[in-house]
C-alpha cells in the first residue's frame, strides 16, 4: 500500500488488500474512504473490506466514483464521508487518482488553484485537468 499525502486530513492510495489493514491503522489512519466502485476489476468488495477494517478500529465510507463518471455526481457524498470520518483518512481506488480528483473539486474556495495542483502533484497526481475547474 503507497499512501500518498493530499492534505493532513487525507490521503489517496491505489487499490489496498486486507493484508494492508494493520499497516494502515499502524501508520495513524483512523478512518477508510473507499471509492473504487465493487466488482470493478476484481477486488475485494467494499463490504468485506470494511467489516475487517472496522475489527481493527478504522471507521469507513463507500463513496464509489466510477471510471468515467461526472465527479460532480460524487462530489457531495465524498465531501460528507470527509466530514464524518475521523482523520486522518486514507481514500483509495484503483490507483488514487479518482480520491485525488475528488479532493481536489472539495478544495475549491479554501484553497487556490495553484496550491490544489501543487499538492497533488506532490502527492504524483497530475490534476492539470480540473484547473479551469478550479
Amino acid at each position: 500500500m503507497q499512501a500518498h499525502s493530499l492534505s493532513d486530513a487525507l490521503s489517496a492510495s491505489p487499490q489496498i488488500v486486507l493484508e494492508d489493514l494493520n499497516a494502515i491503522q499502524e501508520q495513524g489512519y483512523e478512518s477508510l474512504l473507499i471509492c473504487r466502485p465493487d466488482g470493478e476489476g476484481g477486488q475485494l468488495d467494499s463490504d468485506l473490506i470494511a467489516v475487517e477494517a472496522e475489527k481493527l478500529g478504522l471507521k469507513t465510507a463507500y463513496v464509489p466514483f466510477e471510471i468515467g463518471q461526472n465527479p460532480g455526481e460524487v462530489l457531495p457524498a465524498f465531501e460528507a464521508a470527509l466530514n464524518d470520518l475521523d482523520g486522518p483518512v486514507l481514500g483509495y481506488c484503483k490507483s488514487g487518482m479518482r480520491v485525488a480528483v475528488l479532493w481536489a473539486l472539495s478544495q475549491k474556495g479554501k484553497q487556490s488553484a495553484r496550491d490544489i495542483l501543487a499538492a497533488g502533484a506532490a502527492a504524483g497526481y497530475d490534476l492539470s485537468m480540473l484547473e479551469a475547474m478550479l
